[in-house]
């Protein structure tokens, strides 16, 4: 995304999609090349082709969840706030004075501090929902950017919770600390 006077403007796009999915397309095509190096018969292929594609399920069921989150959204995101809109249409406004607080849902695999090495195709998916104090929460997935820590840096002045997990499906909540 390139900078419009501060502003960055997200939404889903196919290259996003492809950037998410480059794990299990990468291993997909080393088991295909592989099979043909080894000279695996056929049967053998398709055995590994569905043990591969069970195994990848969970990444399936995630991509699907965080399409519908964010199908027909566009998200703004700039130092003085969060804007989103739905099918072009301005939906919800937080200045970031507005917002409580942004909860980053994010595998441990793809922080820059860890081996960063991802076994599982799930694991490349990760999202935030924007907090606001009063109102609808945003929620930010990685199909409007790959990389959504980065995305929601922009945002300005605003804390980031951090959640680690293996691969989170979307959570919802008001984000405010439970009476105790």
């Amino acid at each position: 995304m390139a900078p419009n006077f501060g502003r960055l403007v997200y939404r889903i796009k196919l290259s996003n999609s492809l950037k998410v999915l480059s794990n299990f397309l990468g291993t997909l095509a080393l088991i295909i090349l592989l099979s043909f190096l080894l000279s695996v018969k056929l049967s053998g292929f398709f055995y590994g082709l569905i043990v591969y594609l069970g195994f990848s399920a969970p990444a399936f069921y995630v991509h699907a969840l965080y399409y519908l989150e964010n199908r027909q959204q566009t998200i703004e995101i700039n130092p003085g706030g969060v804007i989103l809109y739905h099918v072009g249409k301005e939906v919800v406004k937080y200045s970031s004075q507005e917002l409580l607080k942004v909860v980053l849902y994010k595998p441990a695999t793809m922080d820059k501090e860890s081996f960063g090495f991802q076994v599982t195709p799930f694991e490349s998916y990760n999202y935030a929902r924007i907090i606001p104090i009063t109102g609808k929460e945003i929620v930010f997935t990685c199909l409007l950017h790959p990389d959504v820590e980065e995305a929601i840096k922009g945002i300005g002045e605003v804390s980031i919770e951090r959640k680690r997990g293996l691969f989170f499906s979307i959570e919802r909540g008001t984000g405010l600390p439970s009476p105790q």
